[in-house]
């Protein structure tokens, strides 16, 4: 699971008629870094809490971001416990690979059968909170990248 964060439609927006400036590359590649962080921020805040450890479906919410100026792309994605968590996982037998028993407390067993968890839409909450977040802050960088073009002409 993952989504994607990136500037489209400079061509459309200026029909050819002007190249991005430096100003505005900054601009933009520092808002895809942004909503990239905000994206990652709201999918760990809507992560299951009950997990033990708590963080470690959290600490699986990783985000990444790419290139520079109007190609900057940021990603979002999901990594261990947390894709698993997100996915659900289907029945199944868990056994020991470095020993002959598995310990739960004080107990002992050759294997257990695991009865699976059903997938948790978490990640497409968070990812929905944290769109609401990134179109603030692109509109905030429209506003200003529309200052540097009417300054520029």
């Amino acid at each position: 699971m993952k989504v994607q964060t990136r500037f489209e439609g400079m061509d459309a927006a200026t029909k050819g008629l002007l190249q991005a400036t430096p100003v505005m590359e900054r601009a933009i590649a520092k808002a895809i870094r942004q909503g990239t962080n905000k994206i990652r921020a709201s999918v760990r805040k809507a992560a299951p809490k009950k997990a033990r450890p708590p963080h470690v479906v959290r600490d699986g919410v990783r985000a990444e971001v790419k290139g520079r100026g109007v190609d900057t792309v940021g990603t979002t994605y999901l990594k261990g416990i947390a894709l698993i968590v997100a996915k659900g996982a289907a029945p199944h037998r868990i056994a020991p690979r470095n020993a002959t028993v598995l310990k739960f407390g004080d107990r002992f067993a050759r294997s257990v059968d695991h009865p699976g968890s059903r997938p948790n839409d978490f990640f497409d909450r968070g990812v929905a909170d944290g769109i609401r977040a990134i179109d603030e802050t692109l509109n905030a960088v429209g506003a200003d990248v529309a200052r540097v073009v009417t300054e520029t002409r």
